[in-house]
C-alpha cells in the first residue's frame, strides 16, 4: 500500500512538472524578449527604418513602445508591446517576455503622428482609459512629452 501511495504521489508530481513544462514552452515561443521584439520591428517595417528607439511611457510601463529612430524618411512607424506575465508571475527586468500588440505606419509625410488604444491590466481587462501615444522619428529635433488629458472631470 505505502510503495502504491509513493507511485501516485512521484506520478502526480511528474505529470504536473510536464505540464508546468510544456505551459512555459509555450508561453516563450508564443512572446518575445526585448531583444527579439527590437528584431521584430527591424523585420517588418514598412517605411524602411534601419533603427528603433524603446519608450516606457510613465503609468504604462507594462507598454514598450518602439519608434523609428533612424529619421531616413519623413515617414513615422511605431510598434507597441505589452509586458506578459507567466500566469501569475509577475515578470522581472531580467526576464520581461513581450506580446505585440499593435503596429502603425503613415502613409504621408507627416511630422508627428499618433494612435489611440485601450491599455490592458495584468489581468488583460482593458482599463477604463484610453491612451494616445504621439509618435516621431525626431528628424525635426521634437522633444518628447506627455501629455493628459482628462473628460468629464
Amino acid at each position: 500500500m505505502k510503495r502504491k501511495f509513493k507511485l501516485v504521489v512521484i506520478g502526480s508530481f511528474f505529470a504536473v512538472l510536464i505540464i508546468i513544462l510544456v505551459c512555459l514552452a509555450v508561453f516563450i515561443t508564443k512572446t518575445m524578449s526585448v531583444n527579439d521584439t527590437y528584431q521584430y520591428c527591424i523585420n517588418n517595417t514598412t517605411v524602411g527604418a534601419t533603427s528603433f528607439i524603446r519608450y516606457g511611457i510613465g503609468s504604462e510601463s507594462s507598454y514598450a513602445f518602439w519608434v523609428a529612430g533612424d529619421g531616413v524618411s519623413d515617414l513615422q512607424e511605431l510598434f507597441i508591446f505589452r509586458k506578459t506575465p507567466f500566469g501569475l508571475i509577475e515578470s522581472t527586468a531580467e526576464w520581461d517576455r513581450f506580446s505585440f500588440v499593435y503596429h502603425a505606419s503613415t502613409g504621408l509625410d507627416e511630422i508627428v503622428d499618433s494612435v489611440m488604444f485601450t491599455p490592458r491590466d495584468s489581468k488583460n481587462q482593458k482599463k477604463t482609459i484610453n491612451v494616445i501615444v504621439f509618435y516621431s522619428s525626431n528628424k525635426y529635433n521634437i522633444s518628447r512629452h506627455i501629455f493628459t488629458i482628462e473628460e468629464n472631470g
